[in-house]
């Protein structure tokens, strides 16, 4: 877990034992040009190991060869699904040439559907390693994958782990000291932040099962005591005691059976509706389906409830002379009274476990509205946001880039209907996030591994203002601030309560990194109120926003490969503008794709989705 500098990576590979194979990756965002409409596309930088390492085969074509990662990638890998809606599932693919972001890559393979990771990724091409800043030790950007040996566990491999951060931390100190390296399950990567709506579900399920086994008991029992003359007569007639018991048997197990038949039936039909209702971002919702293990168990539990209520009666029954059964239903017995307490037991069981449902029923229901009234640190009402990949093919070097995103920044400004614009690398609540240690200038440097950090967010045009996060002191951002001007920062108030918590904030430097490796100090000019950037459930962290024109050629770099994100202030409906954003982009570069045109207030709606799915 956490992100990896591209020289580490390397080394990690062939010093780590405990894995067979080791590759890296990194999303991104890239646009598909020359086949039908343009359109942006999620993707992946991968190491040649990439495949290998997940265990996954192309349907058509091969993986990435080894060296294929170094310098300027040429081949692709595309999803089987991109395979199909875009060329049509043509198997002579293979050779042919496609545009990504204004290069030609060659297609080399297609990977089968069941392949997403990381992000959704619809294509793969090789990373670039020994260009721009994939030299720097200290760049951490790339995520790491490994597959284990046969002996080797996750505890193991952690330990081999950990001498091998040891060596690197003693041959690159200045880099790597205080640095480690957590290794945990993929299954647990992918999984773990839903197991606790996973695990309240199926406490919920637990117990709707009781609820439904006393229910089927009690109704079970009654039936039985309705017919506790019937047995007797039966028996008088000349039906042995296994008779007697052979019938009730049948009876319950086909009771049990009809009703668990119906069940699935339910169940099955429910599976689309399920789905339809999960929000975005649940790992695997597509692939919900009725598990055969679970079905196992539920006509398991089905059956047994019917069998044991069925059957306890009638062996209690068969085990009376009939004469006594006859007369004693005659005129009411103890044994009818003890029946009726054990069902009322069964019924107060049920009412006691309806509550515990009920009650947390009633805490979701009050946590999600609560959640719903946090302020998320800007106002989503008359704000809409779209994404799109920067070609750097197209638009070589940096300043390239950066005049392109002002470019299209003016033409919005100039929309009517339009007031504001502005961008950012990474919406909050959740859309992404970058961070690096901080220092103050005039503080004591902090102890390797116990860096302070915070987000780092690059912003052009009048983001702030277009988001309207509240100003609290200060200035924000404005044209002037360009490069070759004065280095500047604007902060939020998390920031000033982590870093400056007795000083005046305004007019202090700070620089990411070490303040004794070459920094590149920039003064706050001004704070801004906090933004919830991971989620409406989390406080929000320290942020520094820096103009995008005062940032390094080198750093910049890193961002590029990511979607850039536009927000735009309006009082038409989304609908209305959503056309003339387009225009507006298209007037800059006619080829340039637009995805995820939608309300800021979706943003808000989205951080909610998993909770108010736990609740319904």
């Amino acid at each position: 877990t956490g992100s990896v500098s591209a020289p580490n990576f390397p080394d990690w590979r062939s010093r780590a034992h405990a894995f067979q194979s080791m590759a890296a990756s990194r999303g991104m965002a890239v646009s598909l040009l020359g086949a039908g409409e343009p359109e942006e596309i999620s993707g992946a930088m991968v190491s040649s190991d990439f495949f290998r390492t997940l265990g996954v085969t192309p349907v058509l074509g091969r993986g990435l060869l080894p060296g294929e990662d170094q310098g300027q990638g040429t081949v692709a890998v595309i999803s089987e699904g991109l395979w199909r809606d875009r060329f049509g599932a043509d198997r002579e693919i293979l050779g042919r040439t496609v545009n990504l972001s204004g290069r030609p890559y060659t297609i080399v393979g297609v990977a089968p559907s069941s392949l997403t990771y990381p992000g959704r990724s619809r294509v793969w091409i090789p990373f670039g390693f020994g260009l721009s800043r994939s030299t720097d030790r200290s760049s951490h950007a790339y995520d790491v994958i490994g597959r284990l040996t046969p002996s080797a566990t996750v505890a193991t491999a952690q330990a081999d782990m950990n001498s091998v951060v040891r060596a690197l931390a003693e041959a690159y100190p200045a880099e790597m000291a205080g640095r480690g390296a957590a290794v945990i399950a993929m299954n647990e990567d992918v999984v773990g932040a839903v197991r606790p709506a996973l695990l309240l579900l199926s406490g919920a399920v637990v117990l709707v099962l009781l609820i439904a086994c006393a229910n089927v008991a009690n109704l079970l029992l009654v039936r039985a005591s309705s017919r506790q003359r019937e047995i007797a007569l039966r028996a008088a007639l000349g039906a042995g005691r296994w008779r007697l018991i052979q019938q009730a048997l049948a009876e319950a197990v086909l009771l049990a059976a009809a009703g668990g038949t119906l069940g699935l039936l339910l169940a099955g039909w429910s599976v689309d509706a399920l789905i339809a209702l999960g929000p975005r971002g649940v790992p695997r919702l597509a692939e919900i389906t009725i598990d055969g293990r679970v079905l196992t168990f539920t006509l398991a539990v089905s059956v047994a409830i019917g069998c044991i209520f069925g059957l306890i009666p009638a062996m209690v029954a068969a085990g009376q002379a009939p004469a006594g059964a006859l007369q004693s239903e005659g005129r009411g017995a103890s044994g009818g009274r003890h029946r009726s307490r054990f069902r009322a037991g069964l019924v107060v069981a049920q009412i006691a476990l309806a509550l515990v449902l009920l009650i947390g029923s009633a805490l979701l229901i009050v946590s999600v509205r609560r959640l719903a009234g946090v302020d998320p640190g800007f106002r989503p009402e008359g704000a809409v946001s779209f994404e799109f990949n920067v070609p750097s093919a197209k638009y070589e070097g940096v300043e390239a880039q950066r005049n392109f995103v002002g470019r299209v920044l003016g033409q919005l400004r100039e929309t009517p209907g339009v007031s504001r614009a502005g961008s950012v690398f990474y919406l909050p609540l959740g859309s992404g996030q970058t961070n690096g240690d901080v220092s103050v200038e005039g503080n004591p440097p902090a102890a390797p591994g116990r860096e302070r950090y915070a987000g780092y967010r690059i912003i052009m045009g009048e983001y702030l203002e277009t988001m309207d996060i509240a100003l609290r002191r200060g200035r924000t951002p404005g044209p002037a601030d360009v490069e070759g001007s004065r280095l500047v920062a604007t902060v939020n108030e998390a920031f000033v309560r982590e870093f400056l918590p007795d000083r005046d904030p305004i007019g202090q430097r700070i620089t990411f990194g070490s303040a004794d490796d070459k920094p590149e100090w920039r003064e706050i000019v001004g704070v801004v109120a906090d933004v919830r950037h991971q989620g409406l459930a989390q406080p929000a962290d320290p942020e520094v926003y820096v103009p995008g024109r005062q940032v390094g050629d080198d750093l910049w770099s890193i961002f590029a490969p990511t979607q850039i994100s536009f927000v735009v202030r309006t009082a038409l409906p989304p609908q209305t503008i959503a056309a003339a954003i387009k225009t507006a982009v298209h007037d800059v570069d006619p080829e340039q794709p637009v995805s995820r045109l939608r309300p800021v207030g979706e943003l808000v709606s989205d951080s909610m989705a998993r909770y108010r799915f736990s609740m319904l």
